[in-house]
């Protein structure tokens, strides 16, 4: 199972540089807010097509919705990485993020 979580975090962190970079990349083309702004709406349908084709219902938004505020900076988080691709240091802070966060799950 280690190994299976180091390949895990190691996609994970290769996938975040490419994201990076396509982010940045479609940043430059129609504007920053813009592809981020088209890059969440696609997440959020792959993400409910993900939830039905699963067998889920969409009541697992209301769920998710009724939980504590503090749960819900996860997805600010995210928006607050994603909004800010483009700058070379915030990239990396990104980076240092999810290397830090794969540290810590590895040490369960």
């Amino acid at each position: 199972m280690t190994a299976f979580a180091v390949v895990l975090v190691a996609a994970g962190g290769v996938g975040g540089a490419v994201q990076a970079a396509l982010m940045g990349r479609w940043g430059e083309r129609v504007g920053t807010l813009e592809a981020f702004a088209f890059a969440s709406l696609l997440t959020a349908l792959i993400g409910t097509a993900l939830l039905l084709a699963g067998g889920g219902g969409l009541g697992g938004y209301a769920a998710a919705a009724r939980q504590p505020i503090w749960l819900w900076t996860a997805g600010v988080m995210s928006a607050l990485i994603v909004d800010k691709l483009p700058f070379h240091w915030e990239r990396l802070l990104g980076i240092a993020l999810l290397a830090a966060g794969a540290a810590l799950s590895l040490k369960r």
